[in-house]
């Protein structure tokens, strides 16, 4: 007869192989020219017209800055400890363009540099 260990044992390898590979797999990193802060992005449904992008520190993965859409309306929160605000318009000027990323990215560039209001 198997025994309860051997067949929790094989259960745990069989499921090792579903694991993901990292703590959060579903972030991507986004070009960005500052080499000392990091901007991810990671998508929360509505076939990708809800998402979230972040600028941190490389170093401490301090927040420094957060971009996310709804499917419909643009939130912003900068500096990081500042409440977050709807901006004007909607998500459709950054999901509908053909760079998506790099549109995240000029808008990022945008707030922190304080061009947005």
């Amino acid at each position: 007869m198997i025994s309860l260990k051997f067949l929790l044992a094989l259960l745990l390898a069989m499921l090792a192989g579903f694991a993901p590979a990292s703590s959060d797999p579903g972030t991507a990193s986004i070009a960005w020219a500052n080499k000392s802060e990091l901007l991810t992005y990671r998508s929360c449904g509505c076939a990708d017209s809800c998402w979230v992008a972040e600028l941190r520190e490389r170093a401490s993965k301090r927040l420094k800055a957060r971009l996310r859409c709804d499917c419909a309306t643009l939130f912003a929160r900068y500096p990081a400890n500042a409440s977050e605000r709807e901006l004007p318009g909607s998500c459709a000027a950054i999901n509908d363009s053909d760079g998506k990323m790099a549109a995240i990215a000029q808008t990022m560039k945008r707030m922190v540099a304080r061009q947005i209001p």
